[in-house]
């Protein structure tokens, strides 16, 4: 059965669609014995070889859902060209898996790992607004003003942000849990700086139903099936191709 190149790629665990998106633009990707360049082709995985590198794809059937509570100082992605250190440095696995999503380099807590291209899809696109708790340490107290507009939506560089609920972290106003369902590269350190505020830590406490909960930094563990099953239930509601 036919099935769009990028999903297939992202069902293989070479990443998101997006990413895969990238790697096809990038000729990265021979589909029986040409490069294709051009995403939203449709392929057959019974009938066509489809190549990374050289290297044939098939469909990941042993999916992996892992959480990690990731430390400062690694970059969200696979593997990176200037050899700095990335996640999956710190999980040590034989299996081929990428976040889901990003925390950036200096920003901590709670991150996913799979090989499950339409898991990922699904909790990272827009249209499904997962919600994402961040507690953010500011370098001054947060003016409750600053905290109303916040809520309600700010202009920032990449468009206006979107509707947020944000509580204070104890009585001195320099700390608070934000929660937003967007995923806009650095949103949530624009969206403070935007306002005068320097973000002094960052870290991810929850996604979806997902908890960072007593996990350490530098550890994983797998997700149990309850927990990947309730993840998979917040996008039931729409069917996005």
């Amino acid at each position: 059965m036919k099935m769009r190149l990028n999903k297939f790629l992202a069902q293989s665990g070479l990443g998101s669609r997006r990413k895969c998106d990238e790697l096809i633009q990038a000729g990265a990707i021979r589909v029986n014995d040409e490069v294709v360049t051009t995403p939203g082709i449709s392929v057959d995985p019974e009938t066509d070889q489809i190549y990374y590198h050289g290297e044939t794809l098939n469909v990941s059937r042993h999916k992996i859902y892992i959480a990690l509570n990731k430390p400062v100082g690694y970059l969200s992605t696979v593997q990176d060209d200037f050899g700095r250190k990335t996640v999956i440095d710190l999980i040590g696995l034989n299996e081929r898996i990428f976040p889901v999503g990003r925390l950036d380099l200096n920003s901590e807590g709670l991150l996913l790992l799979t090989n499950d291209g339409e898991f990922c899809y699904r909790l990272t696109h827009p249209k499904f607004c997962i919600n994402k708790v961040y507690r953010v340490y500011l370098s001054r107290p947060f003016d409750e003003s600053d905290r109303r507009r916040m809520e309600r939506g700010l202009k920032l560089d990449s468009g206006l942000s979107a509707p947020c609920t944000i509580k204070y972290v104890g009585s001195q106003r320099h700390v608070c849990d934000v929660m937003i369902h967007e995923g806009k590269k650095r949103q949530v350190r624009n969206m403070f700086k935007s306002l005068g505020y320097e973000v002094t830590r960052l870290i991810r406490l929850k996604f979806g139903n997902l908890e960072l909960s007593d996990l350490k930094q530098g550890q994983w563990r797998y997700l149990t099936n309850i927990e990947i099953n309730e993840l998979k239930q917040l996008t039931q509601a729409l069917d996005i191709e």
